[in-house]
């Protein structure tokens, strides 16, 4: 009798340790011992003998008043969750990246997850190497990626469709992630439109692409985001009559501090054009500084002489004689919807889906002038 009991016992724990193999529990729980009596047609004393033989294997855990788990989906519940915090930007040397970043970390409870939190320069194949090969080790949950985004395409072949994912600062509407983007043609048209406000019809735009482009550009060849802005552009001065001039029009590289030094010496040359632009449009905040560099190079007051309308907010530019005025994109907003998007709504089928628009403001500063 004893024998036999013995062999019931071990055939249903052999049962219940294959169907935990096979993850059948997907609940990560198992059924009431009346379920499994019924399913393994064992009596209850059998039943606990071969749960008390899973327990002591390792493979199950008993939490009184709750029921029976597997043991690793407990592990799971218990361990932090891990959040991948990735950039491809050179964020110590661009305050724009380095404050969404910090809007990303102070949004973050960090009693309940553990953030995994990479940087790394564009152009820098072996850190992308690198990091790829560490993450391919690490255990984390979710993603959160920012900067430009062709660098980190290849990191994300083998969470595209087993985590949720959110991009920050993404214009590309295809790409296969959750995205929040900053309305960068809203802030455009306020640009424009404040301009028109002050009569000013010759204006320069230098913009910031991956794809160089000195002054004599075909501009066509740009990012995709960058030409659908100097479409936008060029439609709006057809629409009030303003001349359309190629030269007017010039990209440079991307992040870092030599963003400035760049665009000073794009804007020197359009300064020194017969015609010169009356009037500059920069990208982002640090193409405008540059702006004002080339501007005092060329014994130009500001906004006596020139004005300029930046694309950022950073509180920098707030700080300076005369204040910039730019376009407030709401940096610190970013990174805290990104985290809320993710941690609410990650689980949803269609997460990949979401693409989501936030406003943005002008920011009436000293820097432009009415002519």
């Amino acid at each position: 009798m004893k024998s036999d009991l013995l062999t019931l016992t071990e055939n249903a724990y052999a049962q219940l340790k294959k169907r935990i193999k096979r993850g059948e529990f997907s609940s990560g729980m198992l059924p009431t011992e009346k379920i499994l009596q019924k399913e393994l047609e064992v009596g209850l004393n059998t039943l606990r003998s071969a749960q008390q033989k899973l327990i002591n294997d390792g493979y199950i855990i008993k939490i009184r008043g709750k029921g029976t788990f597997i043991r690793d989906s407990v592990k799971k519940l218990q361990r932090k969750k891990n959040i991948a915090v990735i950039s491809s930007a050179n964020t110590p040397h661009y305050e724009f990246w380095r404050l969404i970043n910090e809007s990303i970390m102070e949004n973050i409870d960090y009693a309940k997850y553990s953030v995994l939190n990479y940087s790394m320069p564009v152009l820098a194949t072996r850190r992308i190497q690198y990091i790829k090969e560490e993450l391919a080790t690490s255990e984390f949950d979710y993603l959160i990626i920012y900067g430009y985004y062709s660098s980190i395409n290849i990191l994300l072949d083998r969470w595209i469709d087993s985590i949720p994912i959110i991009s920050i600062g993404a214009m590309n509407q295809t790409w296969p992630v959750a995205s929040i983007t900053p309305d960068y043609f809203r802030a455009l048209s306020l640009a424009l439109n404040h301009l028109a406000s002050l009569n000013h019809k010759r204006i320069g735009c230098i913009m910031s692409s991956k794809t160089y482009s000195s002054l004599d550009c075909d501009y066509t060849h740009v990012a995709d985001n960058v030409e659908m802005r100097i479409s936008f552009i060029k439609e709006f001065a057809e629409y009030h009559g303003w001349p359309v001039n190629r030269n007017f029009f010039v990209c440079v590289e991307p992040g870092g501090n030599d963003t400035a030094a760049q665009a000073a010496k794009a804007a020197e040359k359009m300064l020194s054009l017969p015609d010169r632009p009356t009037a500059f449009i920069c990208f982002n905040d640090l193409i405008a500084k540059g702006v004002m560099i080339a501007a005092g190079n060329k014994g130009l007051r500001i906004p006596a002489d020139l004005s300029i309308i930046g694309c950022d907010g950073l509180q920098e530019m707030q700080d300076i004689n005369p204040p910039l005025t730019t376009i407030d994109i709401g940096i610190s907003q970013l990174g805290r919807r990104a985290v809320e998007l993710l941690l609410t709504r990650g689980a949803e089928k269609d997460f990949n889906m979401i693409r989501e628009i936030t406003a943005v403001k002008l920011i009436n500063g000293g820097t432009c002038r009415k002519i």
